[in-house]
């Protein structure tokens, strides 16, 4: 799944999850490694690639997989395969079937929770917060740090805002615009949606008075505010509400 950030065309690819050494023995995650490091070869896929591995089977995994993960991640890690993160529900983190301090090397977790205005675990990288962004059906998700971008950022212990975000908006323009990270209303009859933070690039679309959404702040200059990966709205006052963080 190519996109582009900052000019460059970045390519991200996905492996759902099915190893376990409870039934087959550390083989089992290794063996899963080597075969979808081979596909990545055959596909022509380098190793500026982001390799996003999706944890969520409940059937096949058993109840604690951070070993498991572990194994996958290093063995990529070791062909040199570094751009990596691990997918899985929120519940997965917190009920500890997924350990995210004890993941090799570090690795930046991708969160999915709906229905909330937040990740709900600390130090999220990313956040799918909905399956049916706009009535699209179709996944959206904040990309906190840059890890779905392959340039990862530190993020702050506890808190999902990274340190490269604003969140107070160009003096000059106080009161005028929104710089914050949280629950936006659309106040306007309609806002018009951008592919970009310059707010240039048209979605298409717009999003209708009474709209909620959550939002982070992308560029200072321009005053978007990022609703989604590559899409953005203006954070002026007279279009917008910031409810809560």
């Amino acid at each position: 799944m190519p996109h582009e950030t900052a000019g460059a065309k970045v390519e991200v690819v996905y492996h759902y999850f099915l190893g376990n050494s409870q039934l087959y023995g550390d083989n089992d995650s290794v063996n899963e490694a080597k075969w979808f490091y081979k596909k990545l070869l055959a596909l022509g896929f380098d190793k500026t690639t982001v390799c996003m591995v999706d944890v969520e089977d409940p059937k096949a995994l058993q109840k604690h997989v951070t070993h498991d993960v572990n194994l996958f991640l290093k063995y990529l890690a070791g062909k040199g395969y570094t751009n990596l993160i691990v997918y899985a529900s929120g519940s997965w983190f917190t009920s500890g079937r997924i350990n995210k301090d004890s993941l090799y090397n570090n690795t930046p977790i991708w969160v999915a929770a709906y229905g909330t205005d937040r990740p709900g675990v600390d130090g999220a990288a990313a956040w799918q917060y909905t399956d049916n962004g706009h009535g699209l059906h179709t996944d959206f998700s904040y990309d906190f740090t840059g890890a779905l971008s392959g340039v990862k950022e530190p993020i702050r212990s506890g808190s999902t805002v990274t340190d490269n975000v604003p969140n107070t908006a160009v003096e000059a323009d106080v009161g005028k615009f929104l710089q914050e990270s949280g629950l936006y209303t659309i106040t306007a009859d309609s806002v018009p949606v951008y592919t970009d933070p310059t707010l240039t690039g048209t979605a298409g679309e717009t999003l209708a008075k009474g709209s909620s959404l959550v939002c982070v702040p992308a560029d200072k200059t321009a005053h978007s505010l990022m609703i989604s990966r590559d899409m953005y709205i203006t954070s002026d006052v007279n279009q917008v509400t910031y409810m809560k963080g």
